[in-house]
């Protein structure tokens, strides 16, 4: 693995790997199955996801044993992580890091974000008026029916396509989290770089918001801790790491499987009934940061390397913001001749639709990564890269004020 400057006396990092890729590509392909299993009544039980573990109920425990599987709730908090760890190595090319490459850093992550949540919302706003009707369907759980309901109006569309709302769709929620915790990262990247005491005090300050009763900044409070964990992987994690790397197999596989086991079941069995508790989401933070050491160490990367995952990592982005609105339009042309499922038929259903939406939305995400994604992110380095060098120019080329001695 390549290593780059930081500017830093302390050490040189390793550059985003192929591992780090193919991670954010499964956890993309995870949260299109998660909500695919959230379709269709199993055995009569509305909203699965938010019901307690039954095991005298064979079906729910099924249901909450692929829900376990396919957690989307973890992998988006593997977003999270991942994004801090990408973002802090965007930030370490910078030998010293200024205004102007921190402008230059907001114009690149504002082109990565915001053009493709404008595309997929006008999409969106498009099935709203002409595809979707406000219709109940007797099979389908709660979920899925309180979904695309209505026509938006100009200013929704608006808010929707800025990220300040998800209502056309759901998955953008966490792109709003996204783009509030790239505002703050060149303070986090900054403390991240600093003194043991420095960046405990600060994680002490940010779970002191995330536990704090009362406060809500649409749900930042809760997620930016992960945002930060994932900033002090390249520069703090390498020392326990390199320890884990050097175990022998077995007792590798008996951590990773532990901490996957953890990961995938501690909302299921502590607080299903809770939208991202802050007690789970902390636990689930822990682990995907344990598993994005890992990778972020490994040099060799095994399965994770494989050309497959690594290009599901780069179209993953728009994977995960256009599958919601392709799983719907299935799961509205199906319903109507799915009114009566016994519990098999409606499982079996949940993950035909999953497969389906898969195999749908991998290819409208290429054409998006690549006609798309791709020349705004160019866009986005040279539009930068100007502005920063301008900027630059002009605090360089500014008179200093003299100094008038009495």
């Amino acid at each position: 693995m390549k290593k780059i400057n930081t500017g830093s006396a302390s050490s040189s990092l390793p550059v985003f790997s192929e591992g780090l890729a193919s991670l954010r590509g499964l956890a993309a392909a995870i949260v299109v199955v998660f909500h695919a299993l959230l379709v269709f009544q199993v055995d009569g039980h509305n909203d699965p996801h938010k019901l307690l573990l039954n095991i005298d109920d064979g079906w729910l425990t099924a249901q909450h044993m692929l829900i376990a599987i396919f957690n989307g709730h973890a992998a988006v908090v593997l977003f999270f992580v991942l994004s801090g760890t990408v973002l802090t190595l965007s930030l370490a090319r910078v030998k010293h890091l200024k205004g102007q490459e921190i402008i230059a850093f907001y114009i690149r992550r504002a082109l990565r974000l915001i053009p493709l949540l404008i595309a997929v919302t006008l999409a969106s706003a498009w099935a709203h008026h002409f595809y979707f009707e406000d219709v109940e369907f007797a099979s389908a759980t709660n979920w899925m029916n309180r979904y695309y309901k209505s026509d938006p109006g100009l200013t929704e569309i608006l808010h929707n396509a800025a990220g300040w709302s998800s209502s056309l769709n759901s998955p953008a929620w966490t792109i709003r989290i996204e783009i509030a915790a790239s505002v703050a990262f060149p303070v986090l990247y900054w403390v991240s770089n600093g003194t043991w005491p420095v960046v405990i005090t600060v994680g002490l300050v940010l779970l002191t918001m995330m536990f704090a009763p009362g406060l809500s900044i649409g749900h930042l409070e809760t997620f930016l801790f992960a945002f930060y964990l994932g900033a002090l992987i390249p520069r703090w994690s390498g020392a326990p790491a390199q320890a884990f790397l050097h175990l022998g197999t077995p007792a590798r596989l008996a951590i990773i499987c532990m901490v996957l086991i953890v990961m995938a079941g501690t909302e299921r069995l502590y607080t299903p009934t809770t939208f991202s508790d802050p007690r789970s989401v902390l636990i689930v933070t822990l682990c995907a940061a344990v598993l994005v050491s890992v990778i972020y160490y490994n040099p060799r990367g095994g399965l994770l390397r494989r050309p497959s995952l690594v290009f599901l990592g780069e179209i993953s982005y728009g994977l995960y913001l256009i599958h919601m609105l392709v799983l719907f339009m299935l799961a509205h042309a199906i319903a109507p001749s799915a009114a009566s499922l016994d519990p098999s038929e409606a499982v079996a259903l949940n993950i035909g639709l999953a497969i389906a939406t898969l195999a749908l939305t991998v290819p409208l995400a290429t054409v998006a990564y690549y006609g798309f994604e791709k020349p705004c992110q160019r866009l986005g380095h040279g539009f930068g890269a100007i502005v920063g060098e301008r900027i630059g120019a002009f605090i360089t080329l500014r008179p200093k004020a003299k100094r008038v001695h009495p």
